[in-house]
């Protein structure tokens, strides 16, 4: 199952956002059919459902009415005025599992087109960093990179990806000290995408607060 929560950068002058994920908890599942958004009215969900949890947390799962699509999108209404971003989120793993993954998605065209930096909590042999591009809907690497087991399942960790140029990405995870994890820069050589809008992401199940974006 991937998910993804996504939200778009305005730019022109410098811009700010912040989404602390922490209002009050709303009950309802939030579809594409829904005509209301209690996560927020900016949001906009392109396929699977959506919760908040009573933590202020944001939950995604797999919807009927999406025929259980494995890739799960929600979007912010506006879209990318311009090429450079920087966006950042606390996320949390939930299984140690090779193929549940979290991370940020980014130049997000549509629910079939995208790139993802994502990772999984796994252990040593088996936990990886990755980039990808999904073009209509079929994932292609750009870069993977073992960790080598530092990134622990159900423990938050903060992922920024910045872009000061088209088609080149600094990214890192840390833990909530600050404490750098693991870092590094990755150039898309197709230059596939641009525009578009940037949030987060998962394969499987995660847990995701404090989604910001500037510039």
């Amino acid at each position: 199952m991937i998910a993804v929560v996504l939200l778009s950068l305005g730019y022109g002058k410098a811009a700010h956002f912040n989404d602390k994920l922490d209002d009050q908890p709303q009950d309802p599942w939030v579809t594409k059919e829904s005509t209301h958004n209690p996560i927020g009215e900016q949001w906009k969900v392109l396929r699977g459902k959506w919760q908040k949890k009573e933590s202020g947390e944001i939950i995604a799962a797999r919807s009927q009415t999406d025929n259980n699509a494995i890739d799960l999108l929600m979007v912010q209404k506006q879209e990318i005025k311009g090429d450079k971003f920087s966006i950042s989120a606390k996320l949390k793993n939930l299984a140690s599992a090779k193929t549940s993954l979290i991370g940020l998605a980014f130049h997000v065209q549509d629910a079939n087109n995208y790139y993802a930096f994502r990772f999984n909590a796994a252990d040593e042999e088996g936990g990886y960093i990755q980039i990808i591009r999904v073009i209509e809907g079929k994932a292609q690497q750009v870069f993977v990179q073992r960790h080598e087991g530092k990134i622990k399942e159900k423990e938050f960790y903060v992922v920024k990806i910045n872009s000061d140029e088209l088609y080149s990405f600094s990214w890192s995870i840390s833990d909530l000290e600050g404490n750098v994890i693991v870092e590094g820069k990755t150039k898309d050589r197709l230059k596939q995408f641009k525009g578009g809008s940037v949030g987060m992401y998962a394969h499987s199940a995660g847990e995701f607060s404090d989604f910001s974006q500037s510039r």
